[in-house]
């Protein structure tokens, strides 16, 4: 596991969200994209309504892949999955997730799914905005 941070991570790029999730909330358009990278392109919005959480639709999809629930952490150790080419859900309320993309040395890139906008914060206007989500982020490895 790398816990230095490099300079960058070039924002990850061909992101998009299934065409059946198009208009679901934020939560379901974030995995959804990450889901479609990955080119496991399912209608996340049926299976969120059918009661499954995003972890459980990410693990009964993502097969040859690990899929981390991580609470608590710190912006460092996100950083890890960027410089992987993988985005990293963050939850910013009950139903609002972020996706991260890509970072500097003191701003990370996030692409908001709710605007359909990418924007970059720093570090410490990052951290507030995870806050409101309780630090819960979901990410994978493969």
């Amino acid at each position: 596991f790398k816990r230095a941070r490099n300079n960058s991570q070039k924002e990850i790029a061909g992101l998009s969200v299934n065409e059946a999730d198009r208009n679901a909330n934020s939560m379901v358009q974030a995995v959804s994209m990450m889901l479609v990278k990955e080119e496991a392109g399912v209608s996340v919005s049926e299976l969120f309504s059918a009661g499954q959480t995003p972890i459980q639709i990410m693990e009964s999809t993502l097969k040859d892949a690990t899929v981390l629930e991580l609470k608590g952490c710190v912006l460092d150790e996100l950083l890890y999955f960027m410089d992987q080419g993988t985005p990293v859900l963050a939850k910013t309320g009950a139903i609002r997730a972020v996706l991260l993309t890509g970072y500097s040395a003191n701003y990370v890139t996030y692409y908001d799914p709710a605007s359909k906008k990418s924007d970059t914060l720093s570090y410490e206007a990052i951290d507030n905005l995870f806050s409101k989500g309780g630090n819960y982020f979901i990410a994978y490895v493969k």
